[in-house]
């Protein structure tokens, strides 16, 4: 299921329906959310982000109200995310209506678009970002590849996943657009 820029994977059935949080979720229930990460300067003026870290915005600041909101009566196991400004901020904010922790996988960083690119209008550079993407060997100038930006992000995803499996209780990630919803949150 999706709300605004959250999104929710539940699986058929869980073959180990129990937890050690006072209970066994219900067959169907969300084993895993995935959080875009609340609004900050760049998306709004449409920059390529990559690893510049910007703080969140105003409208930002009032998305995270949102999100608690949204995660206050849900049970999580733990929240996942970069050490980015614009993504921590996000996932401490569910952390705090869940009351769970928060843990730092850099393997969730946004792609490193490098200095060419970094801050610059997405627009423009559209064409250059999808030559990238469909050439996923091709390194931007000072950055990391698409191929090696999905792989390492989905060995961080895995473990996240992993983690929630094994303790049969959902875990949120909060990350960047790229990996996988493009709706703002909520």
């Amino acid at each position: 299921s999706k709300v605004g820029g959250i999104v929710a994977y539940s699986p058929v059935s869980l073959l180990n329906p129990t937890n050690d949080f006072g209970g066994a979720p219900s067959i169907g229930a969300p084993i895993l959310y995935i959080v875009r990460h609340a609004q900050n300067d760049d998306d709004v003026q449409d920059k390529i982000r990559g690893l510049k870290d910007q703080p969140l915005n105003a409208y930002g600041e009032k998305q995270l109200e949102a999100l608690r909101d949204f995660f206050a009566d849900r049970m999580v196991l733990s929240v996942y995310t970069d050490d980015l400004s614009r993504t921590r901020a996000t996932a401490m904010a569910i952390a705090q209506a869940c009351n769970c922790g928060v843990e730092t996988d850099i393997g969730l960083r946004s792609w490193d678009v490098g200095s060419k690119l970094e801050g610059r209008s997405m627009a423009a550079h559209k064409l250059e970002i999808q030559d990238l993407k469909t050439h996923p060997d091709k390194v931007p100038v000072a950055g990391e590849s698409w191929g090696a930006f999905e792989r390492k992000a989905g060995e961080a995803i895995e473990r996240a996943v992993r983690r929630g499996m094994e303790a049969s209780a959902p875990v949120v990630i909060v990350t960047v657009p790229q990996l996988f919803c493009t709706a703002p949150v909520l």
